[in-house]
């Protein structure tokens, strides 16, 4: 993923020390568990830059800390906690929402796409994907001929292959599923008729990586 710029005061590695510092104030164990000085290592891929809401850069946090600091915020129970891991969870579909719109655009990938066969075995549970004109839909295919997806002013709904395709092809992307395939669809199923769309941080791509893998 690439670099985006965040809002948490004080930056995000400060605000879950503090949020281990206070479960366990009487014990130096959580926090030697979580020391900060691996944190800051490049070690990889593109960091994210997280700024805080006034002055400069406060940290440079690696997809790899990310997911350090949610599976520990995941072990303690506070509101500071969930605001941390939602705080993340906003970063990270921001930038999925970025990756989206570049790589829509890019002509090469464009072209690669109307030369590609279109994926036909499909599985349960896949997560397909389409070309429209400026960007990518997404859908989780049901089986059966059927896709569950989510749409601007309509919410999340069923319809299908045909009309979810709109005449476009429709290929299979390779995203992370932590789940079997019928808890997948089982996720998915659980917010039928939703209708919180938002490009920014709960569009259709979102939606499908939740039901895959719940980030």
């Amino acid at each position: 993923m690439g670099i985006f710029k965040g809002f948490i005061k004080g930056g995000i590695i400060g605000v879950a020390s503090e949020v281990l510092k206070s479960r366990s104030s009487s014990s130096s164990s959580s926090m030697n568990s979580f020391s900060p000085s691996p944190l800051f290592s490049p070690s990889s891929s593109v960091p994210f830059i997280i700024n805080g809401p006034i002055g400069e850069i406060n940290r440079v946090i690696t997809e790899k800390t990310f997911k350090t600091i949610k599976e520990k915020m995941s072990k303690v129970d506070t509101p500071l906690a969930e605001k941390v891991k939602k705080s993340i969870e906003n970063i990270e579909n921001w930038q999925r929402t970025l990756d989206n719109g570049k790589d829509s655009l890019d002509l090469n990938k464009r072209i690669m796409r109307l030369l590609a066969k279109e994926d036909t075995n499909l599985l349960q549970a896949d997560h397909l994907y389409v070309q429209r004109s400026t960007y990518t839909h997404h859908g989780l295919y049901l089986g059966g001929g059927e896709v569950i997806h989510y749409l601007r002013g309509e919410g999340i709904t069923t319809d299908s292959i045909e009309t979810f395709a709109n005449g476009a092809q429709v290929f299979v992307k390779k995203s992370l599923m932590k789940y079997n395939r019928e808890i997948v669809i089982g996720r998915a199923f659980t917010r039928l008729g939703e209708n919180q769309y938002n490009l920014a941080s709960n569009n259709c791509e979102h939606y499908v990586c939740w039901c895959r893998n719940g980030d």
